[in-house]
């Protein structure tokens, strides 16, 4: 479940629920507190007597974020299957709407380990903004939460495509092994002038 507050949120549906997420499903859960969905590119409106609305909008998948304006607060209830993630997500250049459909919350670093983000690029939440100093993430988003949509800017050139892990702490388990083989020494300290 995913707690939606009144105006806009950004979220991420993270299962398939057995209708393949056609809008009316998923979101029936907020009906009638929904007013608008939408993505990228397209949109789908609540009327009330006739559900969700749209001919260009008609299932919501677990490969991009949308943004949906509330009425009121309300909880978002989804059941189904954990979406698997095989298609990827993509980013391109330039500002990507990006979704987060594992159900446990990760670390930026985790969570962007396989695309090597570039200096400079920039993920924005709705409680938080990070940037990438070329090592890390810097800022107030520290972590990406189940159901929640973000914004990422790409600074790459390059087209990517990735899948967040299935697991957490991979970045955090990947520099393990490295950390075992560092041998630890004291020094004593050392009087100049003798």
């Amino acid at each position: 479940s995913t707690s939606l507050k009144k105006n806009w949120n950004w979220v991420s549906v993270y299962v398939q629920d057995a209708t393949g997420n056609k809008v009316n499903s998923v979101l029936e859960s907020i009906n009638p507190n929904g007013a608008v969905v939408k993505n990228a590119n397209v949109f789908s409106e609540y009327i009330e007597g006739i559900g969700w609305h749209s001919t260009k909008l008609t299932n919501l998948t677990g490969n991009t974020m949308y943004k949906l304006q509330m009425t009121a607060a309300d909880t978002l209830i989804v059941e189904g299957k954990a979406y698997d993630g095989n298609a990827g997500v993509s980013l391109v250049s330039g500002w990507n709407w990006l979704p987060y459909y594992r159900s446990f919350s990760l670390s930026l670093d985790d969570a962007f380990a396989s695309i090597e983000p570039a200096r400079n690029d920039q993920v924005k939440g709705q409680e938080g903004y990070a940037m990438y100093n070329g090592t890390t993430w810097n800022g107030t988003l520290k972590s990406l939460q189940p159901g929640k949509g973000y914004l990422y800017m790409s600074k790459s050139n390059d087209d990517k495509r990735f899948n967040y892990p299935t697991q957490r702490n991979v970045a955090t388990a990947a520099l393990a092994p490295a950390r075992r083989n560092v041998v630890e020494r004291t020094f004593a300290p050392v009087d100049p002038s003798e």
